[in-house]
Parts: structure tokens; sequence; C-alpha cells
């Protein structure tokens, strides 16, 4: 039985959700840094990992067609400020993901920003007072804090990035102990999305409640906002984000080489 750590956010779960109960996989959840430290402690066999964290991690393997990318506005990853915000010099960002942390300095550094950035936790209900002029936030807690703080302005991440490179931005990636990615588990990966794709409608509905969005707008950002299909310009994304990675000093030198 392969430890399979999965992110429990809405916007992973086509990719997973079908796993459950197969004998040849034990689901883990937990937050994106969470299983990057627990693939890194040899916890685990394969995960669903932040994408600066498989490109950092030495002796795994990447399966670079399978994870959950976006080509523009992601909708779930972003930073809210006060309107008339213009120049925050107070950062929030969540610590859940060190992907959107690596990203968020990224294009802060484009735009010609630079705030002093804490690391903490951030709750939706609480980011008007949250102590900075901005926060980030990621996954299902973005989402409901959208609905509930309709008047704060609000920067989609990957519609940053897709602005900055023409490029889609990847947030996650399968990731593998070496020998793991054999072609029957590769197989099943891409089983489980056309199997979990089919129960978007159940999911976006399972989702409604938590994240103040509707069954429909839930459905469309499932099903069309969110890519778990990734073609060359998501790999190329990649290797444009671990490029500027390594640039700013983020990732040890020659990860791109590392994307298939």
């Amino acid at each position: 039985m392969l430890r399979t750590g999965v992110v429990s956010f809405l916007n992973a779960q086509p990719l997973w959700v079908d796993l459950q109960g197969d004998p040849q996989f034990e689901i883990v959840a937990a937050p994106p840094a969470q299983l990057a430290d627990m693939m890194a402690a040899g916890k685990l066999d394969l995960g669903l990992l932040p994408s600066f964290e498989a490109l950092k991690l030495p002796n795994v393997e990447l399966l670079t067609d399978l994870g959950v990318a976006a080509d523009g506005a992601v909708e779930s990853v972003g930073l809210f400020a006060q309107p008339g915000t213009n120049h925050a010099k107070s950062l929030l960002i969540d610590g859940d993901s060190r992907t959107s942390a690596a990203l968020v300095r990224i294009v802060l550094k484009a735009i010609g920003e630079n705030p002093m950035i804490a690391t903490g936790a951030i709750a939706a209900e609480n980011v008007p007072t949250c102590g900075h002029e901005a926060a980030m936030l990621i996954g299902d807690k973005c989402l409901k804090a959208r609905a509930l703080w309709p008047q704060l302005m609000f920067l989609d991440l990957a519609s940053a990035w897709k602005e900055l490179t023409e490029l889609p931005f990847v947030f996650a990636v399968w990731t593998a102990r070496p020998g793991v990615l054999s072609g029957h588990i590769q197989g099943r990966l891409h089983e489980a999305l056309v199997n979990g794709r089919e129960k978007i409608a159940a999911l976006a509905e399972a989702a409604r409640e938590a994240t103040h969005w509707s069954t429909s707008s839930l459905t469309r950002y499932l099903g069309e906002t969110i890519k778990h299909r990734l073609d060359e310009r998501c790999r190329n994304g990649l290797r444009e984000f671990a490029r500027r990675c390594v640039a700013d000093g983020l990732l040890p030198p020659g990860c791109e080489k590392r994307v298939g």
C-alpha cells in the first residue's frame, strides 16, 4: 500500500477522490506545506505536493502531466487589501503553501513592491483585522474570504503570473519516491482523474456551505478554471517558475531541468 499524501483543498479533489478505498493507496490528507515535510521525512511514498517543494526535494520523481494549475485567474490564491491600498507596507501570507509564498515574492518584485512579509495562520473571517495592510490566502479559505469580503481589493496571483510570463501557473504536481511511478501507478492516477472529474458536481455541492460560493460557481471553478491535465505550456510555466526561484535564491540551481 502506497502512503499517499493529498491536499484537501477543493481544487485538488478531482485528482485523488477516486483513490479513496483503493487498497493500493493509503490516503493522508494534510495542508500542502505539511505534505512536503512528510515526503522529506520519508513518511510518504507518493504525494500531491506544492510545485515549489516538488522542485526542491532531492531524490523524488515528478509526474508533470497531472496536477493543479491555472491558465489565468485561479480564483483561490491571491492578495486581499482594503480599497485604495496602492502600496501595502506589510503583508501576512498563509503558511500552508510555500509555492504561493514564492509566487507572491516573484510577483511583488516584478511590480516593484517590497512590503514587510510575515507568515502565519489566517482565517477567512479575520482578513480585515489581521493586523497587516494586505493578506494572502490560498485554497478554500481564499474562496470563503472572497465571499465574505467582496468589498476588499483582490489580486489573483495566477492572473498576475500570466500577465508577467504569458504562461499558466502550476501549483501542485504528483511527486513520488524513486521507483513508485510505475506505468501501472501512472495509469491509475490518470484513471482517478477521469473518474474524479465525473464527480465535480457532487464535490462542488459538498463544498458550497464551507466556501459560501454557489454550487454552479464551484462547478465552473473545478471544471473550467482549474486545469488538472498539464500540457506543455503548463510545463513551460513550471520551468519558468523554477528559473525565477533559482534567480532569486529561493531554489537551488538546476531545478528547472527536473520538469519532464
